[in-house]
């Protein structure tokens, strides 16, 4: 179980550390994934380079309330 100390910090004990590890390996495959998903997206509607950054910045700023588009 990961401890935390009086200021809610996490222990950096090895436990905390396996799970930093398999945190930052899920980010990664969760990328990897999602740019995978996004070239199929972009040839199924067969969009150049510069169309993509086109729709990419309609849609940031279209939906830049929505919680999927809170990161950027």
């Amino acid at each position: 179980m990961i401890k935390f100390d009086s200021n809610n910090k996490p222990v950096l004990d090895e436990e905390f550390l396996q799970y930093e590890k398999e945190w930052h390996q899920l980010r990664k495959d969760t990328i990897e994934y999602g740019n995978k998903r996004q070239e199929e997206l972009d040839e199924k509607f067969g969009l150049t380079d510069f169309q993509k950054a086109c729709a990419f910045d309609y849609l940031a700023k279209a939906h830049k309330e929505t919680a999927f588009f809170k990161d950027f």
